[in-house]
């Protein structure tokens, strides 16, 4: 039985559960390197996540099950006037919570939400290594754009995107 979901916007207070989720989901992928995985935990510290998430051009939801955070999707617009364009930095869930919906759910409202604020794209990489994030987005309607080779920290990664304007 899927359990109950709820998604929205993420408080200031939750910053800390936020973090703490996204060092459980991200920063657990094997194949991030010891180095990769360091620069993250330094560059995801509380205060720089207070001050990014608090910014104009951020937008990060949640996940909420029985009270607790279990899921967090995470990125920004190009400019804080909102030009159409939203980057994807991360999504993530706890494992338990994995293969139950959540970051399917997570992306519906997000696209609810910018093309109820007018953007019309939402772009973002994954790792080529990650097949299980690429079947979940493919299901969703995204396509991948290009492999693009030492680009993140030297790794490889994959551009994708998916139009949020309606087909004429």
């Amino acid at each position: 039985m899927k359990p109950s979901i709820q998604i929205r916007e993420v408080q200031v207070k939750e910053i800390p559960a936020l973090l703490k989720l996204f060092r459980e989901a991200v920063l657990s992928i094997p194949d991030y390197s010891p180095k990769l995985r360091k620069l993250f935990l330094h560059k995801y510290r509380s205060e720089i996540v207070r001050k990014r998430i608090t910014q104009k051009s951020s937008l990060c939801l949640v996940a909420i099950s029985d009270g607790k955070l279990v899921g967090f999707c995470w990125g920004m617009s190009a400019k804080p006037t909102q030009d159409g364009v939203y980057w994807m930095n991360w999504i993530g869930v706890t494992k338990s919570y994995r293969r139950l919906g959540v970051a399917g759910k997570l992306i519906r409202h997000l696209e609810q939400v910018l093309r109820t604020n007018r953007f019309h794209k939402i772009w973002f990489n994954i790792d080529p290594k990650n097949k299980r994030s690429a079947k979940t987005f493919r299901a969703l309607g995204y396509r991948q754009l290009v492999r693009v080779r030492n680009h993140w920290y030297g790794s490889d990664a994959l551009l994708w995107e998916k139009s949020l304007s309606k087909k004429k």
